[in-house]
């Protein structure tokens, strides 16, 4: 299988969390976390043989913030 592996670093205390994988057409693709994480870091991988070669956006949502970065997926 194919898969990208990232890396997650959460504040001090615990907190709702959310990553989302979107299309580049705004269509979520898979949902890799979703609810309560403890402080530190955490990786998080996505198993991506399912999915095309391209571009995606990865959303990472916490009440703190919000952050969205491009990803490209090659195979």
């Amino acid at each position: 299988p194919v898969e990208t592996t990232g890396s997650v670093v959460l504040g001090r205390r615990t907190t709702e969390t959310s990553l989302q994988i979107y299309d580049v057409m705004g269509r979520l693709v898979e949902t890799l976390v979703s609810g309560r994480m403890v402080p530190g870091t955490h990786s998080v991988e996505w198993d991506a043989s399912d999915a095309a070669t391209g571009v995606y956006i990865y959303r990472l949502i916490t009440p703190a913030f919000v952050e969205s970065r491009k990803l490209i997926l090659l195979k």
